[in-house]
């Protein structure tokens, strides 16, 4: 069995000016996965478009998998940010909205950079970066079932089961958009599909 190349960073930044760096090398990694993709992706190349010398870039990442890892996890963790406020901002909402904001705010952040989350999507079973998405995955369904669960007009839904349900359904439906189907990202149909899909769970209950 080959060896799962490791994801974790060698050290986080602590400095603005470490932070600027690291940041720096997640820019250029979204422009090279896209450019190059993840098979031919190069990590010098990713330091020379950040402006770093690879001898930097190595004292935080030992290889490619792991900028990758980081960068997806960022991204993951940003999204899960934007559906935070938008949960918040709708906590009285009627069922329909509360539906859209599910579906809906996952599906807008991929759209923001489709290339990226398409190459990050096909690189995960390559680079086992799986693994380091599950634990943010787990916040997102905790975040889920702890807005389900104090919605009164939810109260017949199982709040743990309806998060994971929903979030899995929701994620899934994108990750296979993104790498199964050319052109159905960006299709509004599948916004209406999605709001329905999590609209007749919650309403199921």
């Amino acid at each position: 069995m080959s060896r799962l190349p490791r994801l974790t960073p060698r050290k986080l930044p602590q400095q603005d000016r470490s932070r600027a760096l690291v940041d720096a090398v997640l820019e250029a990694a979204k422009r090279v996965i896209v450019r190059d993709g993840i098979t031919d992706a190069r990590i010098v190349d990713i330091a020379e478009l950040a402006g770093v010398s690879p001898g930097s870039l190595y004292q935080y990442f030992p290889n490619l998998a792991s900028v990758v890892a980081l960068l997806h996890v960022t991204l993951l963790e940003n999204a899960i940010a934007d559906l935070t406020d938008n949960l918040l901002e709708h906590r009285d909402s009627p069922v329909e909205d509360v539906a859209a904001v599910i579906a809906l705010v996952p599906l807008r952040n991929v759209r923001d950079d489709v290339e990226v989350h398409r190459a990050l999507a096909l690189a995960a079973p390559r680079l086992g970066t799986e693994r380091k998405l599950a634990p943010v995955l787990e916040r997102e369904r905790a975040l889920l079932k702890s807005f389900l669960g104090a919605r009164a007009d939810l109260a017949g839904q199982d709040p743990t089961l309806a998060a994971f349900v929903l979030t899995s359904a929701v994620r899934g439906c994108i990750d296979a958009a993104l790498t199964e189907t050319p052109g159905r990202i960006d299709d509004p149909s599948l916004d209406e599909a999605l709001c329905l899909l999590v609209e007749r769970y919650l309403r199921a209950g």
